[in-house]
């Protein structure tokens, strides 16, 4: 096993402890009370009643995706890395902040809620920390 591949898994693994801390700060304020990132996603579109774009809903519904986007970014850094798998990591690693950024973007901008940064910018943090630990060449750290 490499140090370079054990730095890769560590980075990567803080990563994803600080976008899963993320998720549960606070992303918005709704009817008065804070809510997460999920109870955000889970609210916030089903407020909506069809006053916003198509488009916006999606971005509503699919907020979930990104964490599963990113934990198979994350557990790419176990494997050996050749550069579709660094990629891979990376390009999932991406659309999952480009998606979240939709998210936040959409709800500001139709008025769906008033956002709470501290959240979002937490877990855009962890998600970025994987994106940059997946880009390290490496072996793989489960058959070294």
């Amino acid at each position: 096993m490499t140090d370079r591949a054990l730095v890769a898994v560590a980075g990567a693994s803080g990563g994803l402890a600080l976008t899963v801390v993320g998720m549960f700060l606070s992303w918005s304020r709704i009817g008065g009370r804070n809510r997460s990132g999920f109870e955000t996603a889970d609210v916030a579109f089903a407020l909506s009643d069809g006053g916003v774009p198509d488009i916006v809903e999606w971005v509503g519904r699919w907020w979930y995706a990104p964490p599963a986007m990113l934990l198979v970014a994350w557990a790419l850094t176990f494997a050996a890395s050749n550069l579709p798998v660094r990629a891979l990591g990376v390009v999932l690693s991406l659309l999952a902040v480009v998606l979240w950024v939709a998210f936040v973007w959409a709800g500001d901008n139709y008025g769906l809620f008033t956002i709470q940064w501290f959240g979002p910018i937490v877990s855009l943090c962890g998600a970025l920390m994987i994106a940059g630990f997946g880009t390290l060449p490496r072996r793989s750290v489960l058959f070294a």
